[in-house]
């Protein structure tokens, strides 16, 4: 009975988590805005790209294969989970930027 309880509270914090990834290339692509008044800093941006894109699958694919529900209420240790995990994932793929050596 306590293994299906954690299991759905996993469940829970992971598509919740793949609910944010899906939004967060949405703020990754804002730099891009400057390549329409500066279009030779294109290549430079492919970085951002990529990043974005990866963010997007990660939070698809957790999306897909937790399905929330949508209400579903979550406690406050798992909101401070989902948060945690949230800055966490957000600082390793906005460090993908540094490690491709476009910053």
């Amino acid at each position: 009975m306590f293994q299906n309880i954690l299991k759905q509270r996993y469940r829970l914090v992971f598509g919740y988590l793949g609910n944010l990834f899906i939004f967060f290339p949405i703020l990754l692509l804002i730099p891009l805005s400057y390549c329409i008044w500066n279009p030779s800093t294109f290549a430079e941006s492919l970085s951002f790209i990529v990043t974005a894109f990866l963010s997007f699958v990660m939070g698809l694919v957790l999306k897909m294969t937790m399905r929330v529900k949508p209400g579903s209420a979550i406690t406050v240790q798992e909101g401070a989970i989902v948060v945690l995990f949230s800055w966490i994932i957000a600082i390793l793929l906005s460090a993908f930027l540094l490690l491709s050596g476009v910053i």
